[in-house]
């Protein structure tokens, strides 16, 4: 029960430090699998490998609604192109 306590605790610690409300079920199968492999003795580093692909896939989901998000947003407004190329170098 300690051990589920601690999981979860550590799952919900990556979320909020990685930004993401929400995250799939595989990236949270992933770390909640390898936290409590970390916790077990003799399987931490197939829990640490574990964790960290579930890591690295919130990652890329991170990545992947970042750059949604700005694709989505406007592109600036360019200044009106002048007729007359000297004009913007000054009179001649």
């Amino acid at each position: 029960m300690i051990r589920g306590l601690a999981t979860s605790a550590l799952v919900g610690f990556v979320r909020k430090k990685a930004g993401v409300a929400t995250i799939g079920t595989i990236p949270a199968a992933l770390l909640t699998s390898g936290a409590s492999l970390m916790l077990t003795k003799g399987r931490r580093p197939v829990g640490l490998a574990v964790a960290a692909l579930g890591a690295f896939l919130v990652w890329r989901e991170i990545e992947k609604a970042d750059a949604e998000e700005a694709r989505l947003e406007p592109a600036p407004a360019l200044p009106p192109a002048s007729a007359d190329a000297f004009a913007a170098t000054g009179s001649r």
